[in-house]
């Protein structure tokens, strides 16, 4: 059974992936750093995130994507944020 789509504002949205590589300092311009970017907010984290997370987040796959609310968390807790 699917998940239920998580309602987002794509304003905060994007508010959070900015945060995220300013808070990371990587630019991404290869896919690879999505990988790179991902063993970063886990082990800071103390959550595995795969990178193939971080290639839909930013647009590296053409693939709909809809991130959970606790993959969403755990990003706002890199960030710096509660939830």
């Amino acid at each position: 059974m699917p998940r239920k789509k998580t309602e987002l504002n794509q304003i905060v949205l994007q508010m959070l992936k900015n945060k995220i590589l300013e808070r990371s300092e990587l630019v991404l311009q290869r896919s690879i750093d999505c990988d790179v970017l991902a063993d970063m907010v886990s082990k800071e984290t103390k959550v595995y995130i795969n990178g193939i997370t971080f290639k839909r987040l930013f647009g590296f796959t053409k693939y709909p994507f809809n991130p959970s609310i606790q993959t969403l968390n755990i990003l706002s807790r890199y960030v710096g944020y509660l939830n």
